[in-house]
């Protein structure tokens, strides 16, 4: 399975090896009014599904995203409202 999906133009979306730099992704969509699931987390940054939920897990525990639901239906939303 390739680390990134093909986008809707068919190009992968480039690979965000930087935690710093996919973790700014996900703050900016989450400020935008996204809801973040670990699985298009991956598929946005191009890192595995298990990188991207430990970037999401970050991200809550600075303040910045707070969870809505419980196991596999859980996602990540904007928490500074």
């Amino acid at each position: 399975r390739p680390l990134a999906e093909p986008s809707a133009g068919g190009a992968p979306p480039p690979r965000l090896r930087a935690a710093a730099a996919r973790r700014a992704r996900l703050t900016r969509g989450a400020e935008a009014g996204h809801l973040w699931t670990s699985r298009e987390a991956a598929e946005r940054t191009g890192v595995t599904q298990l990188t991207a939920a430990a970037d999401l897990r970050a991200l809550v525990e600075a303040g910045t995203l707070a969870v809505v639901g419980r196991g596999r239906a859980r996602a990540y939303r904007w928490a500074k409202t």
